[in-house]
């Protein structure tokens, strides 16, 4: 399979992953408030990341040195982007 055809095909694939949050978020926010469903979203979300990393081979020794900066500003992001 060609690089571009592998891809667009990993495209697709996270649209249909991704279009099946919708209908699980709406029931989802019958039970959940809206900052703890955000939370474990992205939570649910860099755990999937962090081991389809490892399955690939791609999770190599990295420096953390930016890790607390950057946790501080998505936090800022999601406090800001769901707080009233």
């Amino acid at each position: 399979m060609s690089g571009a055809l592998r891809a667009n095909a990993i495209a697709a694939a996270s649209v249909l992953v991704s279009a099946t949050t919708f209908p699980a978020t709406d029931r989802l926010l019958e039970d959940w408030s809206v900052l703890p469903l955000a939370a474990s979203r992205l939570l649910v979300a860099g755990l999937a990341v962090a081991l389809l990393a490892l399955a690939i081979g791609e999770a190599r020794g990295r420096r953390r040195a930016h890790l607390a900066p950057a946790a501080l500003l998505g936090g800022l992001g999601l406090g800001g982007s769901v707080g009233s």
